[in-house]
């Protein structure tokens, strides 16, 4: 049942709306399977002077078409409305799709809107405004049955537990000793530049050593943080995805978490930073840190396609731009098959027996590479590897950036 919000109308004269999918009460989701049957339902008080209901839907991008409800029941002066939809063929053309709706109340020369701003309250206005919003997915879109109704827990490695496995520390981090009440590092002014090289030691061994406290909270997924040789704390800045960060214990670390991971039942989720790389990588290679030929140093290098520079090699674009993560291609096809293709990035390390993906800003990768990533998880883990996707904004109706 969907709550209601009072503008307007006098409390207690506002209608009660419900949808139900199966004989189940699904009126908070917002999401359901292409031929799923829909039956919408409206209690009116008769003293609204309410004598007729609609609903108004309209496939994104199309004009609205209008569903009347039907007369059902009254009892203690309250009409009951009904409309059963199934959104098959009919209505969404056979394939996934967005919807925008809204339930119109008719009554004399009048007609009521309701108006939603977050997909569940409403109010009732006397102009169309904000409507709901409705997602029908495609019906081969399943979770994982290991991933439905379990409880992820977010690791950010460096600050979670040591260990007692002593990993190599790099010359150029910044190692705090006081874990229990040290300060991170911090701008003098907010955006301000910040090295972000400082460590508190957290590690891959820490984390597999924590597996039964994490049990014991009833957690069933793991997602880590980035995990591939970087400068930073954070790693989003990634330098090599081929290889593990050392100093949270390099490659034997994480395959060792991911086992015992496995044997209490919790799946390990990788955080994919696709989008973007450290100008610090094998890839860019600003600084000559690495032994490869880097797509700055040079236009020769074999990963300078896999970048956009507008005058090589000081202006090229970056995330936000923010000139330590350049931007990756990845329309680029060496890029993109680098990552998505068989016995790239992403199956590498689902080979390695991890759970799925966490994708990093995901509403700013191409169609075509998220296509072609969803094939390869699918591919290799039988249909068991999840995929979730970073979107800040609403979900149901974000359109990414081009």
């Amino acid at each position: 049942m969907l709550p209601r919000l009072h503008t307007g109308i006098e409390d207690g004269r506002l209608p009660t709306i419900t949808k139900r999918a199966n004989g189940v009460d699904v009126s908070r989701r917002g999401a359901f399977a292409l031929g799923t049957t829909l039956v919408f339902s409206a209690s009116v008080p008769r003293r609204l002077g309410i004598s007729c209901v609609v609903l108004r839907l309209a496939k994104d991008g199309e004009p609205p078409k209008d569903f009347p409800f039907e007369f059902a029941d009254t009892s203690l002066g309250v009409d009951t409305y009904t409309l059963s939809l199934t959104f098959d063929r009919a209505v969404c053309g056979g394939e996934d799709a967005l919807f925008f709706y809204e339930y119109l109340f008719l009554r004399g020369r009048d007609t009521l809107f309701t108006d939603s701003v977050n997909n569940v309250d409403f109010r009732l206005t006397e102009m169309s405004m904000n409507k709901f919003r409705l997602t029908i997915y495609r019906s081969d879109y399943k979770v994982p049955s290991w991933f439905a109704g379990g409880t992820m827990y977010h690791v950010f490695v460096d600050r979670f537990y040591k260990g007692s496995v002593e990993t190599p520390k790099r010359s150029d981090a910044v190692i705090n000793p006081d874990w229990e009440t040290g300060v991170p590092q911090y701008p003098a002014v907010a955006g301000g530049k910040l090295e972000n090289n400082e460590f508190f030691g957290g590690t891959l061994y820490g984390v597999a050593e924590k597996l039964e406290y994490l049990l014991s909270l009833g957690v069933s997924v793991v997602y880590l943080s980035p995990v591939f040789k970087a400068y930073s704390n954070h790693k989003y800045d990634t330098g090599d995805y081929e290889c593990v960060d050392e100093m949270f214990g390099g490659a034997e670390a994480l395959e060792q978490l991911i086992k015992k991971a496995k044997d209490k039942g919790i799946r390990i989720i990788l955080d994919g930073v696709f989008n973007h790389t450290g100008d610090d990588s094998k890839y860019f290679n600003r600084y000559g840190k690495y032994k490869s030929l880097g797509a700055y140093q040079s236009t020769a290098s074999p990963y300078y396609g896999w970048y956009r520079f507008s005058e090589h090699p000081q202006r090229y674009e970056a995330w936000w731009d923010i000139p330590i993560l350049p931007r990756l291609c990845g329309d680029n096809k060496d890029c993109r098959d680098y990552f998505v293709s068989e016995g790239g990035i992403v199956d590498r390390y689902l080979s390695w027996g991890i759970g799925g993906w966490r994708l990093d800003v995901a509403d700013e990768l191409s169609d075509e590479f998220l296509d072609l990533l969803r094939k390869t998880v699918k591919d290799a883990s039988d249909e068991q590897g999840i995929i979730i996707g970073e979107v800040w904004e609403n979900a149901a109706t974000k359109v990414a950036y081009g």
